[in-house]
Parts: structure tokens; sequence; C-alpha cells
């Protein structure tokens, strides 16, 4: 028992020494975009030692910038209602953070900014479902942000979902989904997560980098059962804080049984 206790020390010694070794090769080299072929190949050995594979090609050559955005949490949706419902639409308060506007029989919920929901008819231009789909889609996009049509799936009564993910200044926005159901040519209905406010930078652009990403999610699963990092790329993360919806540059590091989002400035993990 004392040996594996001993044993188990070791390791964590070790793998603390790699990463600060590591930490201050990327603090040496931040200053610039690049990354050089030692500071990669150093990276990948220090992860292989403790149990972790990744490909060059998953890390890249070259460090991103991003800047971090954020919303107030006390902004409303009223002019977006009024483009899907029409102006003059009534509008109510409800538990739990629910705003509710409508008019006749069309419905348009949103809770915490966020997560939103619609039923109704809403006729837009398009001849199939897909552009339909889009039409509205683009009504409920910002500025900043943009969106993509990833399925369309036709359902049992005739109607066609087609699902929508967004992008932030050219990344992906995690979480942020929607699906639209069209019949007869018009939207019947849509939920899910979007932004549609625009959203304001609160800092400049600074270097991300995934390599001290790495690092982190090295301490976190170095030691545990071998671990294959399939996928490493920049995105925006939605998080809450006190009056604000901060939207924060994050690397999403995709492996064998899950993915795990770390700050892209700090390295640490969000979730």
């Amino acid at each position: 028992m004392e040996h594996i206790r001993v044993k188990t020390a070791l390791i964590a010694l070790f793998l603390i020494i790699d990463i600060f070794l590591v930490g201050a090769l990327i603090l040496g080299e931040n200053a610039k975009l690049s990354i050089d072929d030692s500071l990669t190949d150093n990276a990948v050995e220090v992860l292989r030692r403790n149990g972790i594979s990744i490909s060059r090609q998953v890390i890249g050559s070259r460090r991103a910038t991003a800047r971090g955005y954020y919303l107030a949490a006390d902004s409303d949706l009223s002019r977006t209602a009024a483009e899907l419902l029409g102006d003059g639409c009534g509008r109510e308060e409800l538990a739990g953070g629910e705003t509710r506007y409508f008019s006749g029989e069309s419905v348009f919920s949103v809770r915490n900014l966020t997560s939103l929901s619609f039923s109704g008819e809403w006729r837009g231009a398009g001849r199939q479902p897909a552009d339909t789909a889009a039409a509205l889609v683009k009504k409920l996009t910002p500025g900043k942000t943009s969106f993509e049509l990833t399925d369309e799936r036709e359902n049992s009564d005739g109607s066609s979902t087609c699902f929508f993910s967004q992008r932030l200044a050219g990344r992906s926005l995690t979480d942020m989904q929607l699906a639209v159901t069209v019949s007869g040519g018009a939207v019947v209905s849509f939920s899910g997560t979007w932004l549609c406010l625009t959203p304001e930078p609160y800092e400049d652009n600074k270097i991300a980098d995934q390599l001290g990403a790495l690092m982190k999610f090295a301490a976190l699963h170095g030691g545990d059962s071998p671990v294959t990092v399939e996928s490493l790329e920049l995105c925006y993360c939605p998080l809450r804080a006190d009056d604000f919806y901060l939207l924060t540059p994050v690397w999403s590091i995709g492996y064998g049984s899950g993915r795990e989002y770390y700050d892209a400035f700090s390295g640490d993990l969000v979730k």
C-alpha cells in the first residue's frame, strides 16, 4: 500500500514538473503567433508521457487571437418580437424570468435572453422549407454573428424541421442551436438557444494559446486511462456573470469520452 502511495505521488510530481517546463516555454513564446516545431514536439512528448495522444495536425502551427464579448442581462428582445409578430404585439412578464410576446395566435417566448420558442405562423420568402426557415433565422441573427444550416428532417405530418448553428466573429458559439419547423410554406414553430442581440466587445484582441489549454487538460487527465485528443477548436462559450452574459473565447477539446472547454487566455477549465 505504501509503495502504491509513493508511486502515485511521484507520477503527480513528474506531471507537475513537465507542465511547468512546457508552460515556461509557452510564456517565452507567447509574443509570437507561429508555434515553433520544437515547442510543439515538447508538448506532444509531455502529453504522451502522461497517457495523452495528440497529433501535430490537431495542435496546428499557429496561435489564434480573440476577444471577449458581452450582453447586458437586462436587455430585451422587443425589436426581435416586432420582426416576428408585427408592431404593437403584446408583452407579459412571467415567473422564472420568462418574457412572452403575443399577437393573435402567435406567441414568442424568451428566457434568459437566449432561450427562445415560437408557435404560430410566420411567412417569409422561400420556395423550399430550408429557404423559409433560413429567412426566419436571418431575422433572428444580429451583426457580428452568422448562421449555418446543419440538418433538415421531414416529419411524419409532412412538415420539415431545419436545424441551425450560430457563429460569432467567424467562430462557433457553443450550445447555440435552433430547430425551425416549416409547414405549408410558413414557419409554425421554433425552439432552442440563440443569440438575437448584437454583442459588444469588452476587451482588445489577445493571443489565445492552445498549448496552455492542453497543459491544463494534462493536469486534469494525466495518469488516468489513455486518452486521445481528437479535436481542438477555438470557439465562444456564453457564461452568466452578475448583470452580464459573457461570450468567452474557449478552446474546445474533444476526446474519446467527451468534450471540455478551457478559457482561451488563462487555460482554466470552463466546463
